[in-house]
């Protein structure tokens, strides 16, 4: 290739270049963006697939680099939610597995998505149960997390509601309503299990306490420890409603009931 300019003096000098080497870095720069991009959609279908089986919150910072697959855990102040269907045993036993696996799917899909909508994470499903925690991996502040975990729990409520009318339409009869008991407290947080093999959860005494809540709850009920109340009662009207006895605790629990009807449906904050 052939260029000309003009020099100081009026005249013309020719210039010589060979583009041959610019087109040949093009072309290699155009190969390695493709590459760059098929990659990138890879890894995005990837992060999609696992967040399926590993909680998002932990999926997500695990692909940011910010999350060690390593045994280790630390005690934080949690928010803690379980959950589970009334007497769902029953319905197992007289339906059909290929009808409960298809209304349970149902069930923790729908369930799932209103945890991770609040920003909660979900160490495990067992059955028909769930168990939520707020505050870890990221937390909102305690008050930020206890709000935002019974602002869940009432939009499960609602759900469950709205599934259990569907259902009946489907020609299931069987009377659905879900149980919860929510506390705040301390808990063990990290990894468990093995170096093969993890997963991330809360345990401890408050984590005994939380499941107790909601063994003790009436269905159709959200049930808090005194802890969990005095960090939300001031928007969220509840009920004392006595003290249950937990394993571990040298004193009763007081408990509280949510009243429900008397709460304004709010979006998450």
């Amino acid at each position: 290739m052939i260029t000309e300019r003009k020099t100081g003096d009026g005249g013309n000098v020719a210039i010589y270049s060979d583009i041959t080497d610019l087109k040949k870095r093009e072309e290699e720069l155009t190969t390695k963006s493709n590459a760059l991009e098929e990659i990138n959609k890879r890894l995005k279908k990837a992060q999609e697939q696992i967040s399926k089986y590993i909680d998002p919150n932990i999926t997500e910072k695990i692909f940011k680099g910010e999350f060690s697959a390593e045994l280790s855990h630390k005690r934080t102040k949690l928010t803690m939610f379980f959950s589970d269907i009334k007497d769902f045993t029953q319905f197992t036993d007289a339906s059909d597995p290929e009808d409960v696996a298809k209304l349970l799917n149902e069930y923790l899909g729908e369930m799932a998505q209103i945890v991770r909508t609040w920003g909660g994470t979900i160490p495990q499903f067992t059955g028909d149960s769930i168990y939520a925690i707020f505050g870890a991996p990221d937390s909102k502040g305690e008050r930020g997390d206890a709000l935002a975990c019974l602002r869940m729990a009432l939009e499960m409520q609602v759900k469950m509601k709205t599934l259990r009318e569907k259902w009946w339409n489907q020609g299931i009869q069987f009377p659905f309503d879900i149980r919860c008991g929510i506390h705040t407290g301390m808990a063990n947080v990290g990894n468990y299990g093995s170096e093969g093999f993890m997963e991330y959860s809360a345990i401890g005494l408050n984590t005994n306490l939380a499941s107790r809540l909601e063994q003790a709850c009436q269905p159709g009920e959200i049930y808090l420890s005194h802890t969990s109340w005095a960090l939300v009662n001031d928007e969220i009207p509840c009920e004392e409603i006595g003290t249950i006895e937990v394993k571990g605790f040298h004193y009763p629990i007081q408990t509280y009931r949510v009243l429900q009807h008397d709460v304004e449906m709010a979006p998450e904050s």
